[in-house]
């Protein structure tokens, strides 16, 4: 373990916990701060190897806790920092190959999917340790809602408390989404990162091989029908159900990244889809079913073959 490696472990700690903290105490870009809190763990990670990773994760969590509680270093533990040292291990682990000339690197899809798992086993566990209730939730914020001067006009309280009682409803399985785009995204941005400092071992940061194996389709549906049993039963399911199905979307994103290389308005398309999802989010429906069509029939790998350059 080199000294180096365990300062830059302990500044990307600091820096991460900074970030976290930062959107705690309810700055006005909270949301931001805390979807890049783990990116400091990730570029330590990936640069500066695995004791680094998880120097960085100890050290954060160590340093939230004394400095707000307990019970704030955990979650930051169980929900960044820990899941972001352990996938970026995977992304720089490597072996010779049996041959003894070639370098082969752990798969991305195997780090894509142990993320998937993760973060479904996160939110489902973490909503039953936190006993969540929907319906108390949500007439608790639609109770904290009506107590603020002049938040909704009475004929809209209604709707308004229905819209919540969704939202709320919806945890379970947008939570895991949530948290699988924040890790995708920061792991991507990480490879990036350390790519242009020239402190990247893995030699490719193409994404277009993430591949999925076809069990994870039998894994939803099983999800799925857990998800329609009672609480807490139905957490774990719905949270299964989220992550894959953000999964499969991403894969859809990326099945259109491939298949529209050649396009010349390829700019074009990528932005308007892109633009549109921000928009309107019902992009998001036809990705993932793209993303369904790509891993039953393998469209990605059909057209790099057909298309080698």
């Amino acid at each position: 373990m080199a000294l180096p490696s365990l300062i830059i472990g302990f500044i990307a700690g600091l820096s991460s916990l900074l970030l976290f903290a930062a959107s705690v105490v309810g700055a006005s870009l909270a949301l931001p701060l805390l979807m890049l809190s783990p990116l400091p763990i990730a570029i330590g990670s990936l640069g500066w190897g695995t004791y680094a990773g998880f120097t960085a994760a100890a050290a954060g969590t160590v340093g939230l806790a004394f400095a707000t509680s307990l019970t704030t270093g955990a979650f930051y533990a169980f929900a960044f920092a820990v899941p972001t040292a352990y996938l970026c291990h995977c992304v720089g682990l490597s072996r010779v190959s049996d041959d003894g000339q070639n370098e082969e690197w752990f798969p991305m899809g195997g780090v894509f999917l142990r993320a998937i798992l993760y973060g479904a086993g996160l939110v489902g566990i973490g909503l039953i340790v936190a006993e969540f209730d929907p319906s108390r939730l949500s007439s608790t914020l639609s109770d904290e809602l009506q107590n603020l001067p002049n938040a909704i006009e009475p004929d809209m309280e209604e709707t308004v408390r229905r819209l919540i009682g969704v939202y709320v409803t919806l945890i379970p399985y947008t939570a895991p989404m949530v948290w699988l785009a924040i890790m995708c995204f920061n792991i991507w941005a990480a490879m990036k990162i350390v790519r242009a400092s020239d402190r990247l071992r893995r030699p490719s940061t193409d994404f277009s091989g993430v591949d999925l194996p076809l069990l994870i389709l039998g894994i939803f549906i099983a999800a799925l029908i857990v998800s329609m049993a009672g609480p807490p039963l139905s957490f774990i399911g719905a949270a299964f159900v989220g992550s894959i199905a953000m999964a499969l979307t991403l894969i859809g994103f990326i099945t259109m990244h491939v298949i529209t290389r050649k396009l010349q308005t390829r700019t074009i398309l990528l932005a308007t889809l892109y633009i549109t999802t921000l928009l309107f989010s019902f992009p998001l429906l036809i990705m993932l079913g793209l993303g369904i069509a790509d891993l039953g029939l393998k469209i990605r790998q059909r057209y790099i073959a057909a298309n080698p350059s």
